[in-house]
C-alpha cells in the first residue's frame, strides 16, 4: 500500500512505469489499487466508544458480554472460532465455528447469547476493533438485538483480556481430518469438552475461584437456587 501511495505521489516528476520497474510493483496491481481508492476514501471510520473501560464485571448475567475470535489449526486447512462470555459468570453463552472469519461468524455466535435468553435490554457486548466487529452487518445485528455496542483501543490486547484468555488453550492442539464430516460439524470435542470444560467446570481465580454455574446460582432467587457439587 506505501508503494503504491508512493507512486501515486511521484508519478507526475519519474512517470508510472519507471517508478514501478525500480520498486518491482506489477501495472495491473497498481492499476486495482487505484481503481479502489475512491471507495477507500469514501469509507466513515466507526467510532465505537469504551463502555467496559477494562472493567471486566457485571452486577448480574445478561448485562455484559465479551467477544472474540480466534483460529484453530486443522489438518486440512483453518478454523476460525468466535465466542461469546458473560462477565456476570464467566460462561460462554455463545460460539460459532466456520471455516471463514466474515462478519457472520461473530453474528451467529451472538445470535445463540442472545437465543438462550437472559440478555437484558441494553446489554452491553464489548470486543476489539476488528473489522468483522465494525461491519455493518454486526453493528445492525447488535441494534436488532437492543444491546449497546463497546470497542476497545486499536492494537490493545488489555482491553479486551476477559475475551482474550479463552482461545489460548483451545488453539494448541490441532484437530484431525474427517473424511465425511464437513469442517463446520467436525470439531465437536473443541465445542463440548475442552471450550466447556475449561471456561465453565475448572475453577479459576476470578470472584472467589467460583465456577459459572455456582456465579450464576448467587443471582437466582433462593428459592430457586440449586445445590452446586
Amino acid at each position: 500500500m506505501i508503494r503504491f501511495r508512493f507512486v501515486e505521489d511521484h508519478h507526475g516528476a519519474w512517470g508510472v512505469k519507471r517508478i514501478r520497474r525500480v520498486l518491482g510493483i506489477a501495472r495491473s496491481s497498481f492499476c486495482d489499487w487505484r481503481a479502489g481508492e475512491a471507495a477507500r476514501r469514501a469509507r466513515k471510520p466507526v467510532f465505537v466508544p469504551d463502555l467496559i473501560g477494562r472493567d471486566f464485571t457485571a452486577p448480574r448475567p445478561g448485562t455484559g458480554l465479551v467477544g472474540d475470535m480466534t483460529f484453530l489449526p486443522a489438518e486440512e486447512g483453518w478454523l476460525y472460532l468466535a465466542t461469546c462470555i458473560d462477565l456476570a459468570t464467566r460462561e460462554v453463552v455463545g460460539y460459532a465455528m466456520a471455516d471463514h472469519h466474515r462478519a457472520e461468524l461473530p453474528m451467529a455466535a451472538l445470535r445463540m447469547a442472545a437465543g438462550r435468553g437472559g440478555l437484558e435490554r441494553g446489554c452491553i457486548f464489548h470486543s476489539d476493533r476488528g473489522s468483522e466487529y465494525a461491519s455493518n452487518e454486526f453493528r445492525s445485528e447488535i441494534g436488532k438485538l437492543d444491546m449497546r455496542q463497546s470497542m476497545g483501543r486499536v492494537d490493545s490486547c488489555y482491553d479486551n483480556a476477559a475475551a482474550e484468555h479463552l482461545p489460548v488453550p483451545v488453539r494448541r492442539r490441532r484437530q484431525p481430518a474427517h473424511p465425511t464430516r464437513p469442517r463446520r460439524h467436525r470439531p465437536l470435542p473443541v465445542r463440548r469438552r475442552r471450550t466447556t470444560h475449561r471456561v465453565s467446570r475448572r475453577r479459576r481465580g476470578h470472584r472467589q475461584a467460583l465456577l459459572p454455574p455456582a456465579r450464576r446460582n448467587q443471582h437466582r432467587p433462593l428459592q430457586h437456587r440449586r445445590p452446586h457439587l
